[in-house]
């Protein structure tokens, strides 16, 4: 089942937040999972990619992934796509951060797709669970 990213308090999932910029900006964001069969048109899924300690600070590092596909037919929109999401992600600096991590440009047959993957940091106070 999708998830629906009107469900989350934003100030506790900057997944929601990253998901419902792109949304507004007009970019056909997904969440992972939800793109069923061969991509047809760009498309960014946008997943969470882990957290880690910071260091040896009270600070974790939440990590998300903004997956940029285009259809295998587009590649030469690729590299301008991922260059447009980069520039909206600004929009939420300084809360999320750009890690200046860009994947190599790669291909999946299952989706018949090109895909380059950009990664973005949270920083959070450590609590223990």
């Amino acid at each position: 089942m999708p998830i629906n990213p009107s469900e989350f308090v934003p100030k506790e999932s900057r997944w929601a937040d990253i998901y419902n910029l792109l949304k507004t900006k007009g970019v056909n964001v997904k969440s992972p999972t939800t793109n069923i069969g061969v991509i047809t048109q760009p498309t960014v899924i946008v997943r969470n990619s882990g957290v880690m300690q910071h260091n040896t600070f009270t600070t974790e590092d939440f990590e998300y992934e903004v997956v940029v596909c285009v259809p295998e037919n587009q590649y030469s929109k690729l590299e301008p796509l991922v260059v447009q999401v980069r520039e909206y992600m600004k929009d939420l600096y300084p809360m999320v951060i750009d890690s200046h991590e860009v994947s190599a440009s790669m291909y999946d047959e299952e989706i018949r797709a090109h895909y380059m993957t950009v990664a973005y940091k949270n920083y959070r106070r450590f609590h223990n669970y």
